[in-house]
């Protein structure tokens, strides 16, 4: 009988554990709204991450318009230089902080 109490004794403990490990990840991960944002912040300001945006969305945007190589890459260049130039306005980093919180919750 003593060894059937300290099993489920065991059982029980394990189990506590492993959600309480659980619960402690997620409070800190992912129900930290300002530590969400702060890090998607970071990421959204991230030079690379604004060129690798930018150059993607232009050559997606000019794959779609079926009028030709030559038109198409002058379509990705002038949508390139229009979305670095909204990227780099500072109304962008506001609006993307207000996103990110918004997609948190």
């Amino acid at each position: 009988m003593k060894t059937l109490v300290r099993i489920v004794a065991y059982l029980v403990f394990a189990v506590g554990l492993a959600v309480s490990i659980a619960s402690t990840w997620t409070t800190t991960h992912l129900a930290d709204e300002a530590g969400f944002v702060e890090n998607a912040a970071a990421i959204g300001s991230d030079d690379q991450v604004r060129r690798t945006v930018v150059n993607v969305a232009s050559a997606q945007f000019a794959a779609k318009i079926p009028l030709g190589p030559a038109i198409s890459t002058q379509v990705a260049s002038v949508t390139s230089k229009a979305l670095t130039k909204v990227i780099n306005a500072p109304e962008f980093d506001s609006a993307w902080n207000d996103s990110m919180r918004r997609t948190h919750q």
